[in-house]
């Protein structure tokens, strides 16, 4: 069995809060908590190591381009 190993940064729930800026560590904690029981994607993608929770970074821009694309789309379709 191979394994790949990328140099994607982690971010820690408090990073991804700093980067989203409007967003408090208690909003990313609630859809952490949202996705685990009904498997949204309010959160991006996320593992889970020592009981702390880490985003990769990648995983992040990828969340971030598909929520700016949906709003994107719904201001479009209002206008």
């Amino acid at each position: 069995m191979s394994q790949s190993i990328t140099n994607d940064s982690l971010l820690t729930t408090k990073g991804l809060s700093a980067i989203l800026g409007h967003s408090s560590l208690r909003n990313v904690s609630n859809w952490l908590y949202q996705d685990s029981k009904d498997g949204g994607n309010r959160a991006p993608k996320h593992v889970k190591i020592n009981g702390r929770i880490y985003f990769f970074a990648s995983s992040v821009d990828t969340w971030l381009a598909a929520k700016t694309s949906c709003t994107a789309d719904a201001t479009t379709q209002q206008s």
